[in-house]
């Protein structure tokens, strides 16, 4: 999700050794809970840039507007259509989906090709067992982007409601259908 197929692309195409193309994906409910969470909480967010640039609002906007509740939020995605996965293709090569799908395609293409796919909820495992079929050394992942502690207030609860999950459903098809996820 943060680059282009055009860039992975011509990137494979420069390099004089073999290459692979690797892509993360995570379980789509607790993907769009984490988006909703870190934009309303105002760090270092994709959705929380979009909206500043975009949409003109702070962060007390944001609380109160598209993010107000996680249902809400769920809402204004689909409703927005830009957020989709098959929402419209913006013209500007910043201001693209903010599904996971949809960033994935951008990524890699629609369908995404790929050599490899990782799984945020096995990610270990699933990193060394690709290391060690390029026969890499076996380095540990590093942490990042972890919670930054002190909060001083904490987003709404992003329980997963039926309409909730029926929007997930629908903004972010391709995580079923391509990338093999199981929807409730």
């Amino acid at each position: 999700g943060h680059t282009s197929v055009g860039a992975v692309t011509g990137c494979a195409a420069r390099c004089n050794v073999p290459v692979a193309i690797v892509v993360t994906v995570r379980e789509p409910y607790k993907y769009w809970q984490s988006v909703f969470s870190y934009s309303w909480i105002g760090d270092a967010a994709f959705l929380t840039w979009w909206l500043g640039k975009y949409g003109g609002m702070g962060t007390e906007q944001r609380r109160a507007g598209p993010l107000r509740s996680f249902l809400h939020f769920m809402r204004w995605v689909e409703a927005t259509g830009c957020c989709a996965w098959d929402g419209p293709r913006l013209q500007s090569p910043d201001r693209w989906p903010i599904s996971q799908s949809g960033r994935l395609h951008r990524a890699c293409g629609d369908p995404c090709r790929y050599d490899r796919l990782l799984h945020t909820e096995t990610l270990t495992d699933d990193w060394i067992a690709m290391v060690t079929d390029f026969g890499l050394p076996r380095v540990a992942l590093p942490r990042l982007n972890e919670a930054v502690g002190g909060r001083t207030k904490t987003p709404p609860n992003t329980t997963l409601t039926d309409e909730i999950v029926a929007i997930i459903n629908r903004v972010d098809a391709p995580m079923f259908s391509e990338f093999g996820y199981q929807k409730r």
